[in-house]
């Protein structure tokens, strides 16, 4: 429950701007130069900050490079302070995939090969695409921007339906699919496509924060059955958002969390 609220408050502090939702209006004052470290819609109408991987996009297509040292950099500050903090308590896309997954208790696990997918997205439609093509590629069918951007201010002013390509109707279709798949799958977009998701696990290793296994541990793989990225923390620590559920299953209190400046240091 205090992670629910956590990230409830974290969803209006990024997007404060909720009278935007009843007008149909997008905020582009000078905070939307900052970016932020969660996958959050620029076109979100409450959203105060950009998304990283359209900052990432943009930077591709209207330059000579390819990386966006500014957003690589806000990125792996946060990472190395907080490692994936900001996945567990304050993506809005992450709380949206958690209430989904509320509705049922069935669970279906894919295999664990599928989650290399979100690095291959990463680099063919967030890096290369974009830089050739000069186009958005990620943007185009990331359901984030689908539900975060286009349902509410299509919501507020139906005039924006005469603005929209035939794509858009392929975004509506993958988002369907994915939204049946939350309920069924523990957060799919953070497992298997998030670009975001995948750059802090290529800089996670070097994080200050994380969650250590000691060797109290029962290998009961309780953590595993509750964790909502599929970790098995203790083998194969990979993808793991810090969100605690794994601390308070855990039979003989062997998982700790690290928190930066303290004398141990997480191994996970």
């Amino acid at each position: 429950m205090k992670r629910r609220i956590i990230q409830l408050l974290s969803f209006f502090g990024i997007n404060p701007f909720v009278q935007n939702y009843l007008s149909g209006t997008i905020y582009k004052g000078n905070l939307k130069s900052i970016c932020l470290p969660v996958l959050n819609c620029w076109s979100c109408p409450g959203a105060c900050g950009s998304c990283p991987i359209g900052a990432i996009q943009n930077y591709a297509m209207y330059t000579k490079y390819i990386f966006s040292l500014y957003t690589l950099g806000i990125i792996a500050l946060f990472v190395s302070i907080l490692g994936r903090f900001t996945c567990g308590y304050i993506c809005p896309f992450g709380f949206f995939q958690d209430i989904l997954k509320s509705i049922t208790k069935k669970r279906v696990r894919l295999n664990r090969r599928f989650k290399y997918t979100k690095y291959i997205i990463l680099l063919i439609f967030v890096f290369i695409l974009p830089y050739f093509l000069k186009e958005p590629w990620f943007s185009k069918i990331c359901p984030a921007g689908f539900f975060e951007a286009a349902l509410p201010l299509i919501a507020a002013d139906p005039t924006y339906l005469s603005n929209i390509s035939n794509f858009f109707y392929i975004k509506v279709v993958l988002s369907s699919i994915f939204v049946v798949a939350a309920v069924f799958i523990s957060r799919p977009f953070c497992q298997y496509v998030c670009p975001v998701g995948a750059l802090m696990e290529l800089m996670r290793p070097f994080s200050l924060s994380g969650l250590k296994v000691d060797k109290t541990c029962l290998t009961c793989s309780k953590c595993l059955e509750v964790c909502p990225m599929d970790v098995d923390i203790y083998n194969n620590p990979h993808d793991c958002i810090q969100c605690g559920k794994c601390i308070n299953v855990c039979p003989n209190n062997s998982i700790k969390i690290i928190y930066p400046f303290k004398k141990d240091k997480a191994d996970v």
